[in-house]
């Protein structure tokens, strides 16, 4: 499950005027929330968690490269 933020949803940085909270910074793209694998109700096979994947640095730059153009990261 890829899930997004709504920019108006957020609020990066609040500061209280008047005895209120007031946002001062909200982002300009989505962001992202989170990513998560999706079991559908059944064990996920082939899920090493004790991986520390270092073999896939090179493909989660590329990625990160992509999504920056995109989203907030």
């Amino acid at each position: 499950m890829f899930v997004q933020q709504w920019p108006e949803g957020f609020c990066e940085y609040q500061v209280i005027v008047g005895g209120k909270r007031k946002c001062k910074s909200r982002p300009h793209k989505f962001t992202i929330h989170g990513l998560w694998p999706q079991s559908n109700g059944q064990s996920i096979s082939g899920c090493n968690v004790t991986s520390d994947l270092t073999e896939h640095v090179s493909i989660f730059q590329f990625v990160m490269v992509r999504m920056s153009l995109f989203y907030m990261l």
